[in-house]
């Protein structure tokens, strides 16, 4: 039985109720609110959410909201293989009028059959002051069925200390100057400080689960390639296969520790803090923070090192690679009808007001543009926002009306490649076909 945070008193509403919505020629019909705005938030997200814990999405939504006339509605998380919470409630009729949540998870609704197209609901000029490749996490078949808030980011950090080390003054110049480098150079830097020996290595590589995928992924863009595009898989094409055959050059070539297809993200995590790594993917905050932590915490000096926050390295004729990231965002459910005030609550949760205050106080990433510029004396997090501005954002699934049961396929993917048991080709197009498959019957 679903738990009910109310956070606000009700208004009077006592105007009946009528039908309505979106009319062919595009104009909205309106119709008068009946009782509060009701808005889903689920468990499973990524911060915690407890009625009681003061740094929730619950909490926070509930403050943005202040005295609107909005009831957030809390879904505790589902079974383990079991319908998840906003799919019980969908099937049931019971869903709320707006869903506010992982992108990766609102993206199941916000098509067609369950959502509102909001672009007559908000206005165009509402929709000009996103980034476009954030708005396209949710822009189906040309139609914007929500909008997204917040991420954090999967931006590379790179240990510049190594790189000084190993020689590449002039490399270290360039990721301060440009924030970009070449797949060629990240490989023939990964090689001198693998020559270092005594546990040196380039990048951790991991495949175990799906935990922590949107790090190493990074990688594939940089070859212009795509996992999925229009609702299928795109990755058995030249780029494909060349992003994919770069891992497994990689990992045979020694740059990364043995046993890539059995690593889980954990270990990834604590490579970097070793100092022996070239690079690692994380938040800007990684960059800052990673320096001395290590010494610090072994009271070994020679762990001391500097990170910087740089773009993916990118293969040759590429000149971008678009950033993977988590971001959260909302979606109207389709009922029949909007109110004003529906549309108030939704904006509400998606615009300046609630970007304003995940930027400055999660240090997460907006989505809008005038925000952009949220923490000018933060180096690494204008570098992080730099990359983001220029190359985008990159879709590693969250688009998808099915990610979930699609990015399960991943994992396997690379422990085939990395193991040896299929070839590449092989590997990507059983997971072509797999994925397809799950895809067609969505």
């Amino acid at each position: 039985m679903k738990a009910l945070v109310t956070g606000v008193l009700l208004l009077i509403c006592a105007l009946a109720f009528a039908t309505g919505g979106i009319e062919e020629d595009g104009a909205v019909e309106w119709v008068a609110q009946e009782g509060p705005v009701t808005v889903g938030i689920l468990a499973v997200t990524d911060r915690p959410i407890y009625p009681d814990n003061p740094d929730s999405m619950l909490f926070w939504t509930e403050y943005l909201l202040g005295d609107m006339n909005a009831e957030v509605i809390f879904y505790p998380p589902g079974e383990s293989g079991a319908d998840s919470p906003m799919q019980r409630e969908v099937k049931s009729g019971n869903e709320p009028d707006i869903y506010l949540d992982y992108l990766g998870r609102v993206s199941e609704f916000a098509n067609a059959k369950y959502a509102h197209d909001i672009t007559p609901l908000v206005g165009q000029e509402v929709l000009d002051q996103y980034l476009p490749s954030y708005l396209s996490l949710l822009n189906k078949d040309g139609v914007q069925y929500g909008l997204p808030s917040s991420a954090w980011l999967s931006t590379m950090v790179v240990n510049i200390t190594l790189l000084q080390r190993v020689g590449m003054q002039d490399l270290v110049d360039q990721l301060e100057t440009t924030g970009r480098w070449s797949i060629d150079q990240f490989v023939e830097a990964s090689r001198r400080v693998t020559e270092l020996g005594d546990g040196y290595y380039g990048y951790c590589m991991f495949s175990a689960t799906t935990g922590g995928d949107y790090w190493y992924l990074g990688f594939i863009p940089g070859f212009g390639a795509n996992l999925y595009e229009n609702n299928a898989i795109s990755l058995n094409n030249e780029a494909g296969i060349a992003a994919m055959e770069f891992y497994k050059a990689y990992s045979d070539e020694g740059l990364s520790p043995p046993g890539a297809a059995a690593r889980p993200y954990q270990e990834f995590l604590a490579a970097y803090h070793t100092g022996k790594f070239l690079a690692t993917t994380g938040s800007s905050k990684l960059a800052k923070d990673s320096v001395g932590i290590a010494a610090e915490e072994s009271g070994n000096s020679d762990y001391v090192f500097e990170g910087r926050t740089v773009s993916f390295p990118t293969a040759e004729g590429v000149d971008k690679a678009p950033i993977a990231l988590g971001p959260n965002g909302a979606m109207i459910f389709n009922k029949g009808y909007i109110t004003r005030e529906i549309v108030d609550v939704f904006t509400t949760l998606t615009g300046y007001r609630a970007q304003i205050f995940w930027t400055t106080q999660d240090w997460r990433y907006p989505s809008l543009i005038e925000l952009s510029n949220t923490h000018p004396d933060d180096r690494e997090y204008v570098a992080a926002m730099n990359v983001l501005q220029r190359d985008g954002v990159w879709d590693m699934g969250i688009g998808l009306r099915t990610y979930i049961p699609v990015r399960q396929l991943v994992p396997p993917m690379f422990q085939a490649i990395y193991t040896g048991e299929l070839s590449v080709r092989e590997a990507v197009t059983r997971f072509e076909y797999e994925g397809n498959k799950i895809l067609q019957e969505d």
